[in-house]
């Protein structure tokens, strides 16, 4: 446990600790925690360009054409959404890539007869090999199918909203056609003619 003194000190420091103070430093730090966009908030990462993210989210907007609010938040997260799953094919050769480095080193560990102190054979490295592909594809899959997951959602979120407002100016106009049937007539119009009076 801390003494009062070593708590006073901690606080104080912390304050000096402010992090990065640039622009630059901040850009860097912000990116710290990144490790293959796929579940990044920022929408450009690494070596992405904005012009390009722009003119595919243009491409998005003009085939969806949203003219709501909550229309363009929809089609927003489709642009989101499918920028991402641009990312899925560099994500699966990293993911390649990184097994085949680790399968590497393990036959070097063979060569050099050494595993801290646990015997490596061929066998063993083929199997860790096989684990690898299959636990980073795996992963991987899983981002996309998440990512594909909420395209589809904000698709048919979207469908129904415009169906629900289709349908909706069908109600209403509908209703106006109720209303202009059950207004109260007009004097003139409401006349009936006198009845008939039956001869006796």
């Amino acid at each position: 446990m801390c003494s009062k003194k070593q708590r006073l000190t901690n606080a104080q420091n912390a304050l000096k600790s402010t992090g990065p103070t640039s622009a630059d430093g901040k850009t860097v730090a912000s990116r710290n925690s990144l490790k293959h966009g796929l579940s990044a908030n920022a929408p450009i990462v690494l070596d992405e360009k904005q012009d390009e993210f722009d003119a595919h989210a243009q491409r998005i907007r003009d085939e969806f054409r949203p003219t709501t609010p909550m229309e363009t938040v929809l089609v927003d997260r489709i642009v989101d959404q499918s920028w991402k799953i641009r990312r899925i094919p560099d994500a699966e050769r990293e993911a390649y890539w990184q097994c085949e480095r680790l399968q590497r080193e393990d036959w070097n560990a063979i060569e050099e007869d050494q595993d801290d102190g646990v015997p490596i054979t061929p066998g063993k490295v083929m199997s860790r090999s096989i684990q690898c592909e299959q636990l980073m594809i795996e992963r991987v899959q899983g981002y996309e199918q998440r990512i594909e997951r909420s395209i589809l959602a904000a698709m048919r979120a979207l469908r129904q909203l415009r169906k629900d407002a289709k349908g909706a100016a069908q109600v209403l106009s509908d209703d106006d056609v109720t209303k202009m049937q059950n207004e109260p007539i007009s004097h003139q119009e409401s006349a009936s003619p006198a009845p008939l009076k039956l001869a006796t």
